[in-house]
């Protein structure tokens, strides 16, 4: 089966990357879409937050093993990419502009990039977009919404700034600001653990950006 790059990635701190990173790729283990295939997050963050919660995950008996590497440097990346070149590989990026940073967004097959639902955080999106322009112009960024409010709605102007450019897209699923996004990750846990209600919102961004790239 072919490798499939997920990266997840912005210029921007704090618009919570390793939250979706590690969300995504435990929703990604239990999907349709990995048919037998091993899940691989690689932490190229600095900060290395994917890897402290699975080192939480690994001292509990009752949870499944992951398989989080960290890449230390852009030959390292590489041979990550290659060792496993059968597998679908999620990567979650640091908030900063740096040689590893691009291998990981220009090796990706899907780019997302989380944002805060305000004007804003969507504005901040321009200066990374020129950046993925300069890796590479025709890989599209797939924009989602996190921390969104329940009652907020209408996303209109947010998107019409988003699309702006003509490889940027505003994915339909948004991501509810829920308490269950961050606790689960204290107690090295998903959101597919305990079975939250966030699930199927992970879930629906996972059917946008899944196509016949991940699953042949």
């Amino acid at each position: 089966m072919k490798q499939f790059i997920v990266t997840v990635a912005h210029s921007k701190g704090g618009s919570k990357k390793s939250t979706t990173a590690w969300h995504l790729a435990n929703g990604l283990r239990q999907s349709k879409y990995a048919k037998g295939r091993d899940v691989v997050i690689v932490d190229v963050d600095v900060q290395q937050t994917i890897s402290i919660v699975n080192d939480i995950r690994e001292n509990s008996s009752e949870l499944n093993e992951f398989t989080v590497l960290k890449a230390h440097s852009v030959s390292h990346l590489l041979s990550i990419f290659e060792i496993h070149n059968d597998d679908i590989i999620v990567c979650d990026t640091g908030g900063f502009d740096k040689d590893i940073n691009r291998v990981a967004i220009e090796r990706a097959d899907k780019l997302v990039v989380p944002l805060m639902a305000s004007i804003h955080d969507v504005l901040g999106l321009t200066m990374f977009q020129s950046i993925v322009s300069e890796i590479n112009a025709s890989l599209r960024v797939n924009a989602l919404l996190v921390g969104v409010h329940h009652k907020q709605t209408n996303f209109d102007d947010i998107e019409k700034i988003i699309e702006v450019n003509e490889n940027a897209t505003l994915l339909k699923a948004k991501i509810l600001s829920k308490n269950s996004n961050y606790k689960t990750m204290e107690r090295g846990l998903s959101v597919y653990d305990t079975n939250d209600e966030l699930c199927k919102r992970y879930d629906e961004v996972l059917d946008e950006l899944t196509d016949n790239t991940a699953s042949d």
